[in-house]
């Protein structure tokens, strides 16, 4: 994920202002990719996240409800639960939480 940001931001134009001082400017291009690469990257971290919470409250309702019946791997089945029946689900609300995070941040940065 840093790498692919590094380059992006390495396709910019170097603007010197004063000695040892200068700025990057990047084409609409760039900046849009750039831009896209960020959201996708928080995404994909907000999903990891969600997923997580998900196994741990499967594992949890599973020792919690089921104790005698329990296996011997409840967080690999709750982790298989959430992947086979809830992804969706996660990508979705992930997917809300990201788009509502960048569009706090623009309205806090400009």
């Amino acid at each position: 994920g840093v790498y692919a940001a590094l380059w992006f931001v390495s396709t910019g134009d170097l603007q010197l202002g004063r000695a040892g001082f200068g700025h990057i400017t990047l084409d609409g291009w760039s900046e849009a990719m750039l831009l896209l690469h960020v959201a996708c990257t928080l995404w994909l971290l907000f999903f990891v996240r969600h997923l997580q919470y998900c196994t741990i409250g499967g594992a949890v309702s599973q020792w919690y409800f089921k104790r005698k019946e329990l296996g011997r791997f409840p967080v690999l089945v709750a982790f298989g639960t959430a992947l086979r029946y809830h992804a969706g689900s996660v990508a979705l609300g992930s997917l809300l939480i990201t788009s509502l995070k960048l569009i706090r941040w623009a309205f806090l940065f400009l």
